[in-house]
């Protein structure tokens, strides 16, 4: 992963494994089995996915920092490199062969993250490195970019010509003020004999490949519920339900009637309208009678749990997880009438909910457990209703 680009067909068959791992425990599965697009699985639990790492993304990470070590005086790979090689020619060099023209296509994503301190100029892309200001002068100045004749210029090899003489004869009107304005920006500044540093702009020197694996993902949308789905004590196995559940992409009969494998959609527990998601666990006759019993409301849409509140009887912390609890004992109790072939029974869901909850409270700390207490007293009080 940290030594060369892996092949597309190479990562297709280990995500094939891991695809098959996470929605049968098997070898393998078919695509009815996959309840989310892997892609959408392989991105950040803050954007809606589950965090599962992107292996391509993982691995062009890992080498960009491999080659961050090329410019740091600590890596003795980074001296031997540029002892075997003369450094401007080391990524234009079509000899040096393909594990190193994988290499060069990372670059620009080591340019992005990074800013140069200019020494003697020779490790320092002129055009693609961000090593003047905030920005790269390819970015800053792209019409007189578009005259240049060595776009792969380093610092050291522009400078020391005449600033003329880097540009294609006829400069555009544009351009020509450019030049003018690239021209009183170099006037004073000075090349020395030590040698290009390229520190991070995560943390001076230290380029991690955490970093380096986010900033792919940067500009995704955040997902509104992911702090309900994850950041609560729910055990881990209620969590993925629950991220399934905000998706709606939990194996309800409309999803599995879609896929064709039931004849129908409707709801088996109400026999009142289809079993979406949001259906089965909030508007379905049984779930609405149940959260009435609770003294608890409910949203309009699974879409929506980050909109969940803490009923004013119940303690705000933790709040989640007991909406959770509530959920996971629907979804229990709708399996018990589908697959047990059980009748609707309030008093059978709340007892779930109770044993459930003396389990869950092993997942809070000590000074937190009185909660489950007060969950406990709600769920046993709800019952005199059936």
């Amino acid at each position: 992963m940290s030594a060369l680009l892996l092949p597309k067909g190479t990562i297709e068959a280990f995500d094939k494994k891991r695809r098959a791992f996470l929605w049968s425990g098997d070898d393998s599965c078919s695509g009815s089995s996959c309840l989310v697009a892997w892609d959408k699985v392989c991105t950040a639990r803050e954007v809606g996915g589950l965090g599962i790492k992107n292996m391509h993304d993982q691995n062009c990470a890992l080498l960009v920092k491999r080659l961050h070590h090329l410019h740091s005086t600590d890596s003795s790979w980074g001296r031997w490199i540029w002892q075997e090689h003369s450094g401007s020619a080391l990524f234009c060099d079509n000899q040096l062969g393909p594990h190193w023209d994988s290499l060069s296509t990372l670059l620009p994503i080591l340019q992005r993250l990074t800013r140069v301190q200019v020494g003697d100029g020779t490790r320092t892309s002129f055009w693609h490195d961000c090593w003047y200001g905030s920005s790269t002068f390819k970015d800053r100045f792209a019409p007189l970019f578009s005259h240049a004749l060595n776009r792969e210029a380093t610092v050291a090899v522009f400078l020391s010509k005449p600033i003329e003489d880097q540009f294609a004869p006829r400069l555009s009107s544009t351009a020509e003020t450019q030049l003018a304005r690239l021209r009183e920006m170099l006037q004073n500044f000075y090349l020395s004999n030590s040698t290009d540093l390229c520190p991070s702009r995560d943390a001076p020197g230290i380029l991690r490949t955490k970093f380096i694996y986010s900033s792919t993902h940067m500009g995704l949308p955040l997902c509104k519920n992911w702090r309900f789905i994850w950041d609560n004590r729910a055990p881990p196995r209620v969590q993925f339900f629950a991220w399934l559940l905000a998706k709606d992409r939990l194996p309800t009969k409309a999803n599995l009637h879609k896929k064709n494998i039931v004849p129908t959609a409707g709801c088996i527990v109400c026999n009142c309208a289809d079993e979406t998601a949001t259906h089965l666990f909030l508007q379905c006759q049984f779930a609405q009678e149940f959260w009435r019993a609770l003294r608890t409301s409910v949203v309009s849409n699974v879409q929506d749990l980050a909109d969940l509140v803490a009923p004013c009887h119940l303690p705000v912390k933790h709040f989640q997880v007991f909406f959770l609890l509530c959920f996971w004992g629907l979804w229990n109790h709708r399996h018990d009438v589908v697959f047990r072939g059980l009748p609707n029974s309030r008093t059978r869901l709340v007892a779930k909910c109770i044993e459930d909850a003396t389990l869950w409270a092993e997942h809070l700390s000590r000074e937190d457990r009185p909660v489950v207490t007060n969950w406990k007293s709600l769920l046993s009080s709800s019952i005199r209703y059936d």
